[in-house]
């Protein structure tokens, strides 16, 4: 088994790198920059320099980054590399800006480009994933108990969020716009344990309140681009379904409450890479492990911090998870993979290879 998850590895990075010489040809960047707005899933190290943020907002300590090519924390909520990370590889974008969650950062970016910023934004891609905290909190708070809550009217307020948003990236000037919406958010392992104290666990044994609300938000997403992209001249987007691929994940082996601690089998994700039109290679996501954190093991028996003193799984490819919320690098890779080269099975209603090339 061992190996052939280290396989399936090997032909994610294969495949990464041949996507990356075919799409950008000899070794041309596929767009000028790519910036990078959202939460922790996607943050490369901001949260280092953020004011009051405390240990349990951080990731610049051990076990973080043992992957990394330095073996040393860096500040991202990860092994080693993120999302973003490998959706930067994939577009071999020499620099990347990224920020947290704040608008003004980066029309400050903008700003600080001069005047040929409107022509390297407008080429650029702007990467958001955000979303999740707001389902983590929403779904985790007193409002899911009463019997009279207003789901869709707590939903129709972020999708109107993001709207306004989008709208303030397109005045710098931004036109290529990739989306990822929040996966099975109540799949976390620590989401888990939540929905086991609610007594609110789904099929997957997950928090069935937050997994609902993932799937209904992608919806709201969507159609709110397709509705937005008609009146924003020159807009053009690819959204990522983020709980259908999960989905594909979670179908695939069904974990048992009563054994969230062990290896529950084997589950694949495999689709095939495109690639300017041509398939050259299918590629497999295989995990062992998709409850439990590989980082201190947080899961449905209960929370366990990612640190020093936290006890590290023995291959961290054949897990899904690296702590209690955020994916590993290896899933992480095969995310970016999806993206950047789905023929449209859960990236719509093209992926950033089509994207980058408008």
């Amino acid at each position: 088994m061992a190996a052939r998850r280290g396989g399936a590895f090997a032909l994610v990075a294969l495949c990464m790198f041949e996507l990356a010489l075919r799409g950008a040809g000899a070794g041309e960047p596929l767009v000028p920059a790519m910036f990078v707005l959202g939460d922790s899933t996607v943050d490369v190290g901001n949260n280092n320099f953020l004011p009051g943020c405390s240990a349990d907002c951080r990731a610049n300590y051990p076990r973080y980054g043992v992957d990394y090519t330095s073996h040393e924390p860096t500040g991202r909520f990860s092994n080693g590399y993120n999302l973003a990370d490998h959706i930067g590889i994939l577009v071999q974008c020499g620099q990347v800006h990224s920020m947290s969650d704040q608008l003004d950062r980066f029309a400050s970016v903008v700003q600080m480009m001069g005047n040929c910023s409107y022509d390297l934004v407008s080429r650029s891609l702007v990467f958001i994933s955000v979303g999740s905290n707001d389902l983590f909190e929403y779904a985790g708070s007193n409002a899911t108990s009463c019997p009279n809550r207003n789901d869709t009217g707590f939903l129709q307020g972020l999708v109107a969020s993001y709207r306004i948003y989008l709208q303030a990236l397109y005045a710098t000037g931004a036109r290529k716009f990739s989306i990822v919406s929040p996966s099975l958010v109540g799949c976390c392992p620590l989401q888990r344990f939540a929905g086991w104290l609610k007594d609110d666990l789904d099929g997957y044994y997950c928090f069935g309140t937050a997994n609902n609300l993932s799937r209904q938000l992608y919806r709201m997403l969507l159609s709110m681009l397709q509705d937005l992209s008609v009146g924003l001249a020159g807009m053009n987007y690819s959204i990522c379904d983020s709980a259908a691929m999960a989905d594909s994940v979670f179908n695939s082996t069904v974990s048992s409450p009563n054994n969230m601690s062990r290896s529950t089998g084997c589950s694949t994700l495999t689709y095939v890479c495109y690639c300017v039109g041509i398939v050259f290679l299918t590629v497999s996501f295989l995990a062992d492990v998709l409850d439990t954190g590989c980082c201190g093991g947080s899961g449905l028996l209960g929370p366990a911090k990612c640190d020093m003193s936290a006890t590290l799984c023995p291959n961290r490819a054949a897990y899904l998870f690296w702590d209690g919320f955020h994916p590993t690098e290896t899933a992480s890779a095969v995310a970016a993979l999806a993206l950047f080269a789905d023929p449209g099975r859960y990236v719509h209603p093209i992926n950033i290879t089509r994207l980058a090339a408008l």
